[in-house]
């Protein structure tokens, strides 16, 4: 492929773009508990998407695209099949920003109680 991109509209839905040159949006899994206006269900509009990362395909054990999206203390890891959630350690905060590693192996959480956290991702 020649490029990736992925969204996170507003409703907190996840798209992915692959091959920019004839660009197809395909709709990944909704992560449960968001509803319509990004927030979670029962009203909280606070807990929607504070931000994602990508691992590529030639990243993940599956060969697929896995999105990281980062809502309240918990982290979702999106993929074609669904969405799977890891619970942050008690006392985080939460997320602000992600990013990973080189290699693929980790993914580094920038934690809204000022530390940062380092995960496998599963590689």
């Amino acid at each position: 492929s020649d490029g990736l991109v992925v969204v996170g509209a507003s409703s907190s839905q996840l798209w992915a773009v692959i091959a920019l040159q004839e660009p197809r949006a395909t709709r990944l899994p909704q992560i449960p508990g968001l509803g319509a206006a990004g927030g979670a269900a029962g009203g909280d509009e606070s807990l929607g998407i504070s931000c994602i990362a990508v691992l590529e395909p030639r990243y993940t054990l599956s060969s697929g695209l896995e999105v990281l999206a980062a809502v309240g203390e918990t982290v979702w890891v999106v993929d074609d099949h669904g969405a799977t959630d890891y619970p942050l350690p008690a006392g985080c905060g939460g997320i602000s920003q992600m990013a990973v590693a080189p290699n693929g192996a980790f993914v580094a959480l920038a934690c809204n109680d000022g530390r940062l956290r380092v995960m496998a991702s599963g590689k």
